[in-house]
């Protein structure tokens, strides 16, 4: 376990219980509506894939074409999508996972309504035609927290390269994240979306919306629920300079460059009501000469476990 983990007995007892319910079949089976058929070796899902579960219910119509990137072993977001009209394309770079994922599509077949392909290849690899909706649940971990990790054997039961794909995203741990931006806008169809979740004591929203408006990507939502530390990211590709940001508090939008913002649209957005923290209040402002480009950050979860993708 990692220095940083949790400590004392009740630590431990939450460090065991959540690691059951994540390898569990029966969860796994009343949450996303998937068929495991042993107990895994491996986290099936972590609080970010209940996070986009949430979004993708709200952002993904019947019909649509969706692309998972980095499906993982079990490709339980993909199969939970299929279980609607949907045709869904889910993407993996260790070959371990996509025996496993092809072996867990087929065994639940007769669930699914819509179509899955699992394909293996590196982010966008093999996949050339675009989607509607494409998201990822992506690894965030530092190569140094991954490393410490795997030394510990917080990874037991899965190969040296299954940990790797499973866990670390670079020397930084957003590497993996930023390439994902760059190639997402050129798989995209027209009024296409990316979601994109995260957990942000590893990987902080701001970050990842910071490195999407560089690849001309802007955020239009961060979604998420008070009892949940992950967030996701609602990305569609920028117009006209517009950046928008829609959160569960408030919604404003802002112009780049000079004059960012107006009394008036301020008050506006400090008159939206929050869903639990009832309305807003903000104090008289002049408009400020450029936007400062910060938010918040975001809670941290004292019991988060190292993730073992879905």
């Amino acid at each position: 376990m990692s220095s940083r983990g949790p400590r004392g007995a009740l630590g431990r007892a939450a460090f065991v219980a959540g690691r059951w319910l994540r390898t569990s079949p029966t969860v796994a089976r009343w949450l996303f509506g998937v068929t495991v058929e042993r107990p895994a070796e491996y986290l099936l899902w972590d609080l970010t894939t209940l996070a986009l579960r949430r979004a993708l219910a709200t952002h993904v119509r019947d019909g649509q074409a969706v692309l998972e990137v980095g499906t993982g072993p079990v490709a339980i977001l993909s199969l939970h999508l299929a279980r609607r009209p949907l045709r869904v394309t889910a993407t993996e770079v260790c070959p371990e996972f996509v025996a496993s994922a092809r072996a867990h599509a087929a065994r639940n077949a007769r669930s699914r309504v819509g179509e899955v392909a699992v394909v293996q290849g590196d982010l966008f690899q093999n996949v050339p035609e675009r989607f509607d909706v494409i998201f990822i649940n992506p690894p965030y971990l530092p190569e140094g927290t991954y490393e410490t990790l795997a030394r510990a054997g917080a990874y037991e039961g899965l190969t040296p390269a299954g940990a790797r794909s499973a866990s670390s995203g670079g020397p930084r741990g957003d590497e993996l994240i930023t390439r994902f931006l760059a190639e997402a806008p050129a798989h995209l169809r027209a009024g296409g979306k990316v979601l994109v979740g995260t957990n942000p004591r590893y990987l902080p929203p701001a970050r990842i919306a910071e490195a999407a408006r560089a690849r001309g990507l802007r955020q239009v939502a961060l979604l998420g629920r008070w009892w949940n530390p992950s967030r996701v990211l609602v990305l569609e590709p920028a117009k006209n300079g517009l950046t928008q940001t829609s959160t569960d508090s408030s919604t404003r939008a802002t112009r780049s460059g000079p004059s960012a913002s107006t009394p008036a649209s301020q008050s506006e957005a400090c008159r939206t009501r929050s869903r639990w923290s009832g309305p807003r209040r903000c104090k008289p402002t002049t408009p400020p000469a450029q936007s400062s480009g910060r938010s918040s950050r975001e809670p941290m979860h004292p019991f988060i476990v190292p993730r073992g993708r879905r």
